[in-house]
């Protein structure tokens, strides 16, 4: 715990190559233990940081290797593969992670994000209303739920999800652009009007 303290304060002092020093020397005094693993999550947070994708691949790699639920590292590499494009290979790992902790807020955005970008639009609903259920004002689960409700012409249930985006944040501009749509496709004209005139006063 005092090297990773240490280590964390190292960061903070923008002296990365001392804190990577001080985790490398926690993850070899006791290579499976506890201390061990938040070492090997925190050098891959670093070498993510640092652009070193190689290097996190591998710390992920053996933290999975010692302890294959360890919902920090599986989270890490489902990041990874939806940063590279490869949604489908990301979803077990985010399964797994919902398994040891279903109310994990992030475990269920990246889930319902890779579902989405997979194409398979009625999961990643499923998982942004499961976010909804936990926290009603999420504004991405609010507006992915939206977009994909108005592309189902659900559009009474994704204005309520939009007006509600709005209500937290006037001016997001993706919410106003798609509510705009709907009230245009709705012949709602002075409604979407008023948005834009909304969004030009901004």
């Amino acid at each position: 715990m005092l090297r990773q303290n240490l280590a964390t304060a190292l960061v903070s002092a923008e002296d990365r190559e001392g804190a990577r020093k001080v985790l490398v020397e926690t993850f070899n005094y006791d290579v499976n233990g506890a201390s061990a693993q938040s070492a090997r999550n925190a050098l891959t947070l670093l070498a993510r940081q640092d652009g070193d994708i190689p290097a996190a691949k591998k710390w992920i790699a053996e933290a999975l290797e010692v302890e294959p639920e360890n919902s920090n590292a599986l989270m890490a590499r489902a990041s990874l593969k939806l940063q590279e494009g490869d949604f489908r290979a990301a979803i077990p790992d985010l399964r797994m992670v919902l398994r040891s902790a279903p109310d994990s807020v992030r475990a269920m955005l990246m889930l319902a994000d890779a579902h989405q970008k997979d194409g398979s639009t009625s999961l990643a609903l499923d998982n942004y209303m499961s976010v909804l259920q936990l926290e009603p004002d999420n504004t991405i689960a609010l507006f992915q739920s939206a977009s994909i409700l108005a592309a189902r012409q659900d559009y009474d249930a994704a204005i309520e999800n939009l007006e509600n985006v709005l209500k937290q944040d006037a001016s997001n501009l993706q919410s106003i652009n798609l509510l705009t749509g709907i009230y245009s496709q709705q012949g709602r004209w002075g409604e979407a009007e008023k948005l834009l005139e909304q969004l030009a006063g901004d």
